[in-house]
């Protein structure tokens, strides 16, 4: 089954070192912890076993381990291997959070006139 929140769909291409990738830095043109904010979410405690492990917290709350993005994107976490630490509190967005948020997304990109297609195959 397709994801339907595919990073790929979402990030724009950067060529780094003649290699396409991901360009984590440039989606900055919606806020997704603003526009979290008054909307209820789950807040986790970190715990040991979870340190460094987004993909333990995105299976255990969305049973699937390629949604850990989004939980970094909740909480500003740029590197979850080394930013996600013991002790550290983070919130877990609902899934019709996450949709709503993207469909804005979409909407937006749609009236700036963008073709929203996937550019990379992972």
């Amino acid at each position: 089954m397709a994801n339907k929140f595919a990073r790929k769909k979402y990030y724009d291409v950067a060529t780094v070192d003649g290699l396409e990738q991901l360009d984590y830095l440039s989606f900055k043109w919606i806020n997704f912890k603003k526009f979290l904010e008054g909307r209820e979410v789950t807040q986790l405690k970190v715990t040991q076993d979870l340190e460094g492990r987004l993909d333990l917290v995105s299976a255990d709350f969305y049973k699937d381990v390629f949604l850990w993005w989004i939980i970094a994107l909740a909480n500003d976490i740029l590197d979850p291997v080394n930013d996600l630490t013991m002790g550290m509190s983070i919130i877990i967005p609902k899934t019709s959070d996450i949709e709503a948020f993207f469909q804005a997304i979409v909407s937006k990109r749609q009236q700036k006139g963008e073709v929203l297609l996937p550019r990379l195959t992972v």
